[in-house]
């Protein structure tokens, strides 16, 4: 493989790696601003709790199954899989 071509194909993995990086910044940004609901939206303890609850509901089943899913499918698939369902959760 020439310099060339593995230049080009390092360089054309900067916008999905950005879009991952901010992806995840932005799903797990609400569980940092729980507290603030607390004390500003008059959360109950109980609220809280079941917000990260269904947070970490959703997240385990993918932590578990996502490797194996991406060696089945293949990184690069999976991964605009996952870019293109998280672009469709926010436009919802």
């Amino acid at each position: 493989m020439t310099a060339a071509i593995r230049t080009q194909r390092a360089g054309s993995w900067w916008f999905p790696g950005i879009c991952l990086v901010l992806t995840g910044w932005c799903a797990n940004q609400y569980v940092s601003l729980i507290g603030w609901y607390q004390q500003h939206r008059e959360l109950s303890e109980v609220a809280a709790f079941l917000v990260l609850a269904s947070y970490v509901v959703g997240l385990l089943p993918m932590l578990v199954f996502a490797g194996s899913w991406a060696d089945r499918l293949g990184r690069k698939p999976f991964t605009l899989l996952a870019l293109i369902a998280r672009l469709g959760d926010r436009c919802c």
